[in-house]
């Protein structure tokens, strides 16, 4: 199992539910795949597997009602010889 608490990710995918409430009633739920994958250009945003700008997916994280990690790729872990 690998120690996710110090590890960086590669990649992570999370499934996100923002409620919809103007003024102050339930209309809905929206739902967004969102995953940030790092390359050695920068990071790549993706939402519902639509190239995105990383505001735009950092925006949708940070409204969302709830968020689920569903899937990552961890940096491997460097051992000190």
């Amino acid at each position: 199992m690998q120690d996710t608490q110090n590890a960086s990710a590669l990649t992570r995918t999370w499934i996100t539910i923002t409620e919809i409430r103007p003024y102050g009633e339930y209309w809905g739920d929206i739902e967004h795949t969102v995953t940030l994958t790092r390359t050695p250009a920068g990071v790549v945003a993706t939402v519902d597997g639509e190239l995105t700008t990383l505001l735009d997916a950092v925006q949708i994280l940070s409204s969302a009602t709830s968020t689920t990690v569903t899937a990552q790729v961890l940096q491997p872990r460097t051992v000190a010889a």
